[in-house]
């Protein structure tokens, strides 16, 4: 693809204007906030999804809960993990009659 001669003016253009230093401070503070706050928050809140998921395959391992209600749980824990972000994917983990999984993310 080949770069017009109009497009580089308009590069040229802002490569020479100076913004100034304290606009260039309160962007980049701005941009760190962007960037930082959501990504703990779903980071945290896919963690706890895992976890839950983790004591649900416990509580199946431990024949605590029957296989028909553990599969419903975890469906429903897999569909909100599916569903927090696209930046998210879901564990690849199966769980069968006395089988343990070990979730990794």
């Amino acid at each position: 693809m080949a770069i017009s001669h109009r497009r580089v003016v308009g590069i040229e253009h802002l490569a020479s204007q100076a913004t100034p230093t304290e606009v260039v401070d309160l962007i980049r503070e701005e941009l760190r906030t962007m960037r930082h706050v959501p990504d703990e928050g779903l980071r945290a809140q896919r963690q706890r999804i895992e976890t839950a998921m983790k004591r649900l395959g416990d509580r199946y391992t431990w024949q605590e809960i029957e296989e028909a209600e553990y599969r419903e749980e975890r469906r429903k824990l897999e569909a909100r993990l599916r569903e927090g972000s696209g930046r998210w994917l879901a564990p690849r983990c199966r769980h069968g009659p006395g089988s343990r999984a070990v979730l990794s993310s």
